[in-house]
């Protein structure tokens, strides 16, 4: 250890950090001490899943916005009720075909008890087949821009 005299003060030879300088106009530097820290989960929702929605008997994938979405799915709860007969396609459906309608046509509910289902949304298509299924009449139609099958 090495002694330091400078005038009448004695100081130790330590090494010592540089520290920075500030100008009287710099602003002092802040700490917070308090910030709120990122948390991540690893339970968060897939991208390609969204939350589960009530919808009624009219609602179709092109009311919801869903037709720039190719790939997503939706968990759907369609209530007890009365089909709307205006959809078209079989197993594909246009997507302004009636959701809880085409899962009626497809067999995966009831209309007099409804029911969760789950929507995948699918781009373009080049023709819908029209089809009688439980009950359900579907149309053909040519070209679309949107579609979706129900799971």
């Amino acid at each position: 250890m090495k002694y330091l005299t400078f005038g009448s003060c004695v100081f130790l030879g330590l090494a010592i950090a540089p520290v920075a300088i500030l100008a009287h106009h710099d602003p002092a530097p802040t700490v917070a001490h308090h910030q709120p820290s990122t948390q991540i989960s690893h339970h968060q929702p897939s991208t390609q899943t969204a939350k589960v929605r009530a919808i009624d008997w009219e609602t179709t994938p092109g009311m919801l916005g869903l037709r720039n979405q190719i790939g997503q799915t939706l968990s759907v709860i369609c209530p007890a009720g009365q089909p709307i007969e205006k959809i078209w396609g079989t197993d594909i459906y246009s997507d302004g075909s009636s959701i809880c309608t085409a899962a009626v046509h497809a067999g995966l509910l009831e209309a007099t008890t409804g029911g969760n289902v789950m929507i995948k949304v699918l781009g373009s298509q080049t023709n819908f087949v029209g089809t009688e299924r439980n009950g359900i009449t579907t149309s053909s139609y040519g070209p679309w821009g949107g579609s979706f099958e129900v799971e």
